[in-house]
């Protein structure tokens, strides 16, 4: 007998978050909102949580929608690749190596080097920020 979309989710869920606390708090779903969702069924759940499990999970929302667990696809310049590809593979095939070693180094980086990456990029660029200053305006 075929497993239910649900027993599914759940399998997923555990292989990569461990437990449904560990995926709740990750996914920024209440644990009290991600358990209804189980025990009234995934497609009886309203849209947003559906769309915030599907995005959480990196699987196709609209196929979760007809009952499927699929990866998302990602489309960019008509090359197709799936949710496995990594960014730093998508930007160094769009943009190149340099490109994607930026984006590797960047992702390694904690805040503070980041926040300095990013106001060094932006005046060689010709447009110098505070990032901090942004950052307490959208605090």
């Amino acid at each position: 007998m075929e497993k239910s979309i649900e027993e599914q989710l759940k399998e997923i869920i555990l292989s990569k978050y461990g437990d449904m606390k560990t995926f709740s708090t990750r996914a920024e779903i209440p644990n009290s909102t991600l358990n209804s969702m189980f025990q009234r069924g995934i497609l009886n759940c309203n849209i947003k949580n559906a769309i915030q499990l599907a995005n959480a999970l990196n699987i196709s929302v609209d196929r979760l929608a007809e009952g499927k667990i699929e990866p998302k696809i990602y489309m960019v310049n008509s090359d197709t690749y799936s949710s496995s590809t990594s960014i730093y593979e998508r930007v160094t095939i769009e943009l190149g190596s340099d490109a994607g070693k930026v984006l590797e180094e960047f992702v390694a980086m904690n805040k503070q080097g980041r926040n300095l990456a990013l106001q060094m990029i932006c005046s060689l660029a010709g447009n110098p920020v505070n990032v901090q200053k942004e950052e307490s305006r959208n605090a």
